[in-house]
């Protein structure tokens, strides 16, 4: 199993202010030209988070600059430091960009729609430059600085890395990084503050453990472990773990769209179940088996009543292959009913604490990006790893017949967002196409996946 790779990010925000007037004065044959600054919007600060096990503080220092503009232009530059922390025995990596992926610009009043704006330079990281009129840049070492080398600080998607380390640093290791702007008075810039956010990002070099390993429960897993750990990939990473309430164990891997999932059914009947280890209020019973599940009218049965038969889990006797089958009630812990109206979503379900039954939209979201991202290849990995069986899809119980199962057939997976009084919305697909908001009736017996999920 490969391990997980993941990083802890580290931010240290500020802000470059340039307040710039364009106001002239002739007197006596000289031009006197107001000046304009390149601030820091807050003192020092100091912030301080976790590596895994290891601690990472870093405190930047005030940085301060102005400048007095003239025709033929001028350049200034200032300095700060970030001093970083951390016990981590890997060391650090130390990344700067501006907070955005829309302009690296000095902005006016920060906007990045604005027209007038000072630009980053041309220069880049690997090839830095002069600064020319009217742009800013920075120099991560004093060399580049009194070489007059300058690179535009990048955008947040293209940090540029400015010092890495290889072991602990306890005591505090300073990084200099320093910023210069050239300036020239040329009747393009309005009186006003201009501005732009520079993001420090410190990563600890070790790579922590993945945090989801085989063989742990189910109820213990929380949305920052699954945060975490590997992402999803064509031969996706699987995780075997324990359901407390009957020791059963599910298949679980991290899909495309960056949830936890169950990539086997639930197959948990005859068993009184609580919120202390299920995604209920109270206590909810589900029954051992019933095939019978109302009339063909499209409603529960002939009544909506919580004691009836209309009510009871759909379960088919061949669950070691496909897993148990719940009407909508059931699926729901009894917090669904006919009742339940166009586009609610219910609050429980019969999946273990802290994972649920999916969220309406968050069933649109998930098919489709696994769709649009790559069918095959992404259905195939939450397909595959069925209760046994590679490649057998549950299908569907209609008033005791299980329709559409086996290899290559049909899966439909309850949601807990109710279409009308009498359909459900579920997760459908087969070996061709995807469908994420059909409704079947709520009598129907549909299998059960469980996503781990703040929604």
């Amino acid at each position: 199993m490969p391990q997980a790779k993941f990083q802890i990010n580290h931010y240290q925000k500020f802000k470059l202010a340039a307040i710039f007037s364009c106001a002239a004065v002739f007197v006596g044959g000289v031009y006197f030209f107001q000046p304009f600054s390149l601030s820091e919007d807050t003192n020092a600060t100091t912030e301080t988070t976790q590596n895994g096990d290891y601690y990472i503080e870093t405190t930047t220092t005030d940085l301060n600059l102005s400048i007095n503009t003239t025709p033929a232009g001028t350049q200034e530059t200032a300095s700060h430091d970030v001093i970083v922390k951390t016990d981590d025995p890997a060391g650090f990596t130390l990344t700067v960009s501006v907070n955005n992926d829309t302009s690296n610009a000095l902005n006016l009043n920060g906007s990045a729609s604005a027209t007038e704006k000072f630009a980053a330079t041309s220069g880049t990281y690997a090839s830095p430059k002069a600064l020319d009129d009217n742009t800013w840049g920075f120099a991560d070492t004093l060399t580049k600085k009194n070489n007059d080398q300058w690179a535009a600080v990048p955008l947040l998607s293209s940090a540029q890395q400015i010092k890495q380390t290889s072991s602990a640093t306890p005591s505090g290791d300073t990084t200099t990084v320093h910023y210069g702007i050239k300036a020239k008075y040329d009747g393009a810039h309005s009186n006003g503050n201009y501005s732009n956010t520079i993001v420090y990002s410190v990563t600890g070099n070790t790579i922590p453990k993945n945090p989801i390993a085989d063989n742990m429960y189910m109820q213990d897993i929380t949305q920052e472990m699954c945060a975490d750990t590997e992402e999803y990939a064509t031969s996706g990473t699987t995780y075997t773990l324990i359901d407390t309430r009957d020791n059963s164990t599910y298949q679980v891997r991290k899909l495309a769209d960056g949830n936890c999932w169950m990539v086997q059914n639930l197959r948990l009947i005859n068993k009184t179940i609580s919120a202390s280890d299920s995604d209920t209020s109270g206590s909810f019973t589900i029954p051992a088996s019933s095939t019978s599940t109302g009339t063909s009218t499209g409603r529960w049965g002939t009544t909506d009543n919580a004691n009836g038969i209309n009510h009871t889990a759909t379960y088919y006797a061949n669950n070691t292959t496909y897993g148990a089958y719940y009407n909508w009630y059931t699926a729901t812990a009894g917090s669904g009913t006919y009742s339940t109206g166009s586009g609610v979503s219910v609050d429980y379900s019969i999946c273990p604490k802290g994972w649920k039954l999916p969220y309406g939209t968050q069933v649109n979201k998930s098919w489709y990006y696994l769709y649009n991202t790559g069918y095959s290849a992404n259905v195939s990995n939450f397909q595959t790893a069925t209760n046994t069986g590679s490649g057998y899809w549950a299908g569907y119980v209609n008033n005791g017949t299980l329709n559409s199962a086996g290899f290559y057939g049909y899966g439909r997976w309850w949601s807990r967002t109710a279409v009308n009084n009498a359909v459900g919305c579920s997760l459908d697909a087969d070996s061709g196409y995807v469908d994420p908001q059909t409704g079947p009736y709520k009598r129907y017996g549909l299998a059960v996946r469980c996503v781990l999920s703040s929604i």
